[in-house]
């Protein structure tokens, strides 16, 4: 029964340690899709500007 509790409280920690890289990972996600939402709203404005010159 010790070891079980034991087996228990590792695989918990590892959860743990997957949990914090994976939102770590989601966060670095995250600031790169604001990163290309403005590249893309510079296109769009440029887009814009091309198609108001024409």
């Amino acid at each position: 029964m010790a070891s079980r509790f034991s087996q228990l409280i590792k695989d918990l920690e590892a959860n743990d340690r997957q949990a914090l890289e994976v939102e770590a990972k989601i966060e670095a996600l995250r600031e790169r899709v604001i990163e290309v939402n403005a590249e893309v709203q510079e296109l769009n404005d440029a887009i814009g500007w091309l198609e108001i010159e024409e």
